[in-house]
């Protein structure tokens, strides 16, 4: 019968657990990775990745906020200015979301000591712990 799926191999040994042909990609990879359950307490979990993306977007807005020369005083990467100044020609609400989950990317790069300024900048010294 073609396109069935056997357990044994042609050659008569038996398979080892779990059995990769049986397996589907995702399922032999998940195998794979799960070497023990240390490495699952090392990561962060998805929602605390999404709450500090979340906040270093709301970071942003307040950046956003500040005069010229409190940024200047900052001492931003470049980029990171440039967006910025990029976001005052938007119009639409859209663009202007768009732009602040781009800078808040671009803020993830920042050295922990540099989202303290800004933290400490903007009035939100309490709000963000970088967890990376």
């Amino acid at each position: 019968k073609k396109g069935r799926l056997k357990a044994v191999p042609p050659t008569g040994k038996p398979v080892g657990f779990p059995p990769e042909n049986l397996m589907t990609k995702r399922q032999r990879f998940q195998w794979e990775e799960a070497s023990s359950p240390l490495d699952y307490a090392e990561k962060p979990s998805r929602s605390a990745k999404k709450r500090a993306a979340t906040a270093l977007q709301n970071l942003a807005k307040a950046l956003f906020d500040l005069d010229p020369i409190t940024l200047k005083e900052l001492d931003l990467p470049q980029d990171l200015l440039q967006a910025l100044n990029e976001t005052l020609t938007f119009k639409s609400h859209e663009a202007k979301r768009r732009q602040m989950q781009y800078i808040g990317r671009l803020m993830r790069d920042l050295p922990q000591k540099t989202i303290t300024a800004i933290q400490i900048a903007t009035g939100q010294a309490n709000n963000l712990t970088k967890s990376s």
